[in-house]
């Protein structure tokens, strides 16, 4: 079987999903609530999924997601959902 992470079609939605970001799909912000900047450089580097591949998350673009760096890092392999029901991390 194939990695779906690999292929043409996956690195090109990933790359428009990155470009047509104005703010991070984790924290909602323009710029890092965790670093301001100062790690990320406020830019969308990273492809969330809203529901983590580990636990089921399609490879797809309606759960694909641009998130920040530290965003993404801190997510670790929880739901978008979770995080925001829990508590906010920044």
């Amino acid at each position: 079987m194939t990695n779906p992470l690999k292929g043409r079609p996956y690195r090109r939605r990933r790359a428009a999903i990155l470009a047509a970001a104005t703010v991070c799909g984790i924290c909602s912000q323009a710029q890092c609530p965790h670093c301001a900047g100062d790690v990320c450089g406020n830019r969308f580097g990273h492809l969330d999924h809203n529901i983590a591949r580990s636990k089921g998350g399609a490879v797809a673009a309606h759960n694909e997601q641009a998130a920040h760096q530290c965003c993404n890092l801190k997510k670790g392999n929880r739901d978008t959902v979770e995080i925001l029901q829990t508590s906010r991390p920044w």
